[in-house]
């Protein structure tokens, strides 16, 4: 049984290409189920939501046994620290349904780890991901960032960080079909080039 990530085909294609070996990812489930069983990657995965956590971790522990992986709950957190869904440093997420928290904390879980082949940000508070994704990049890796069409905020604030292709970063934009939806959306990937070539 083949797995897909919730991201347009021609994406994933171009992952499944790249062949990254460790990956990180806000938003869990059949991304999670891709990256061990398709790409054999040692991934580790931040969940919001604890229902799907559970769904998601019982498919891993107890139809995969997959434990090449690290699978984390990390809820939002009450309080608002700023009204503004593209301000990175507000932590604050589009969805209307959770209130006054913010997610600083889930965002910020990244900087427990080192360096990523590929770090993928389809979960809440995306522009603060992004912020906390850039430094963790590893040379020749790269940042996939879901729904970039339909939600331009998640680059509002953020796309600077990236500056150009003489800078070290390569922008590509995937518009196609992909599993769930029966329209086309739009997945961004941030390479950031190898050293070498562009000193």
């Amino acid at each position: 049984m083949s797995h897909n990530p919730w991201l347009p085909y021609i994406a994933t294609g171009y992952i499944k290409q790249l062949k990254p070996k460790r990956v990180f990812e806000w938003g869990s489930g059949e991304s999670t189920l891709f990256f061990l069983l398709e790409l054999k990657a040692y991934t580790v995965s931040i969940e919001h939501d604890f229902e799907w956590f559970n769904k998601t971790y019982k498919k891993l522990s107890n139809d995969y046994n997959i434990w090449d992986t690290e699978y984390h709950l990390i809820e939002f957190e009450q309080g608002t620290i700023g009204p503004d869904k593209a301000n990175p440093a507000h932590y604050k997420s589009g969805s209307t349904n959770l209130g006054d928290g913010n997610f600083k904390r889930y965002c910020s879980a990244i900087d427990d780890y080192g360096k990523f082949d590929l770090i993928l940000i389809d979960g809440m508070a995306r522009a603060s991901c992004l912020a906390h994704a850039y430094s963790h990049v590893a040379d020749g890796g790269c940042i996939v960032l879901d729904n970039t069409g339909d939600r331009p905020y998640y680059l509002e604030q953020t796309a600077h960080l990236f500056g150009n292709y003489e800078k070290g970063w390569e922008t590509i934009k995937f518009m196609g079909y992909g599993p769930i939806l029966d329209y086309k959306w739009e997945t961004t990937i941030f390479i950031k080039r190898v050293k070498a070539y562009y000193e």
